[in-house]
């Protein structure tokens, strides 16, 4: 059990992958969170990793429009969310093939809560 004192800053390093129809929505409301307890942050590194780009199908049920087609989830996101919110939010096209390349997704930060979260939205990626 970690106990904190009220007045301790935290630092967290999170990679959230897959950036489809949960995970956009997760993004956003994420960031929104962070932004909302800024106070208690004393660092964020926060990277979001997808590889698909984003298709006219995917405006339907996921936070992208239609002039947006063509381009990677990752970077509309980390551009639209990242300057909203006033944090740095790194993008990622690369799959992740290994659990050994997560290591890299995550930096060199030892001192940072490591968060990992998984929104890939389909049966060929949760097999990985």
């Amino acid at each position: 059990m970690i106990i904190l004192d009220k007045n301790q800053k935290l630092k967290f390093n999170q990679v959230t992958i897959g950036t489809g129809a949960n995970g956009s929505f997760f993004v956003r409301n994420n960031l929104q969170t962070y932004n909302n307890f800024r106070e208690r942050i004393q660092g964020l590194r926060y990277m979001i990793v997808d590889g698909d780009k984003i298709e006219q199908k995917n405006t339907r049920n996921q936070l992208f429009s239609s002039d947006e087609v063509g381009e990677y989830k990752v970077y509309s996101l980390a551009e639209r969310y990242g300057e909203h919110y006033s944090l740095d939010v790194l993008a990622s096209t690369e799959y992740v093939p290994e659990l050994e390349h997560l290591d890299t997704l995550f930096g060199d930060d030892t001192e940072a809560f490591r968060i990992l979260v998984g929104c890939v939205d389909n049966n060929r990626a949760k097999r990985s």
